[in-house]
């Protein structure tokens, strides 16, 4: 009889005590992503690139400073397959009433044309390190990081990207000076994104930027007739991807809930002649790679650790 009593009196606690033990993990979550929000931005940013996961990167970043991004992107990370961008300390500050993070980056497995490149955008590069001021932009989704490693620029909007749109043009040529008269000196091929400068005086051409083997940024001209224009060359983030802390949680929990509480739902499915065994199997797959998904996201966002996808 005593041994009962106890038994009730450990579940009714257990009852009880569950909405606080929920409310725990969301007080340290709630503290895990508050803390330093900005260096840790700078940390998932620094997690996301290396793992080539550059559109999740992205979101870290100033929407202005896309362009930029890109451009490195596409002109120097991918060029240097084993880079990985080390964030060695990293420190927040003010300058001159602003917030920003000052930053030491090691380059690991830098190639030759990755520290010159680095080298001619103005960084002194020391034992393949270097020192970065990173500025916080304020923005109405939040705090976003400044991207410094493009072309340099006080302008708002000064770059974008570009691309050849429509089906007659394949190349374009690249030419020195904005004129058919001007001197051939590289090729733009479709399906590329090559940096222009909006800024450009001539409305019929646009001043655009590459970097070549050794790491040099070259620029020239080129026809705009045939081209449109953009801010990233990546893709948009997917659901999950695009989804808050908060969010993943809730989904994740509904979800376990559901599986967990759902015998009898599944019961009926599995006595549908034919059809019952592939549907339960099809939603156990489901099941597992959402799962997966929400676990990735919520212990990167908690703990900075990436899952490989």
């Amino acid at each position: 009889m005593v041994q009962d009593n106890r038994t009730i009196q450990n579940k009714y606690i257990s009852k009880i005590m569950r909405p606080y033990n929920y409310l725990f993990f969301v007080i340290l979550a709630f503290v895990l992503t508050s803390c330093d929000s900005d260096i840790r931005s700078l940390k998932k940013f620094e997690s996301r690139l290396n793992a080539e996961e550059y559109s999740c990167a992205a979101v870290y970043l100033y929407d202005g400073d896309l362009p930029n991004y890109s451009f490195f992107i596409n002109e120097v990370r991918d060029e240097n397959s084993n880079l990985m961008i080390k964030l060695k300390k990293s420190e927040k500050t003010d300058i001159d009433g602003s917030e920003a993070i000052i930053a030491d980056f090691e380059l690991v497995n830098a190639s030759s044309k990755t520290i010159n490149y680095f080298k001619n955008i103005g960084y002194t590069i020391t034992n393949n390190s270097f020192r970065d001021t990173i500025k916080i932009r304020q923005t109405v989704e939040g705090d976003r990081l400044s991207f410094n490693w493009g072309l340099k620029t006080n302008e708002e909007n000064h770059y974008s990207l570009a691309s050849i749109v429509g089906d007659k043009v394949q190349t374009l040529n690249i030419r020195s000076i904005p004129s058919t008269n001007g001197k051939i000196i590289g090729e733009f091929e479709k399906g590329r994104d090559i940096l222009v400068d909006n800024l450009s005086t001539d409305e019929n051409w646009k001043h655009c930027f590459w970097v070549n083997k050794t790491g040099d940024i070259d620029d020239g001209y080129i026809y705009a007739n045939n081209l449109g224009t953009g801010d990233s060359s990546f893709w948009e983030l997917g659901l999950f991807d695009s989804m808050t802390l908060t969010v993943a949680i809730i989904v994740l929990v509904v979800i376990v809930v559901f599986f967990v509480f759902g015998s009898s739902l599944f019961g009926m499915i599995v006595g549908i002649p034919g059809a019952g065994i592939i549907i339960i199997v099809a939603a156990i797959l489901g099941f597992i790679y959402t799962i997966y998904q929400l676990l990735e996201k919520i212990l990167f966002e908690l703990f900075i650790i990436n899952l490989p996808y």
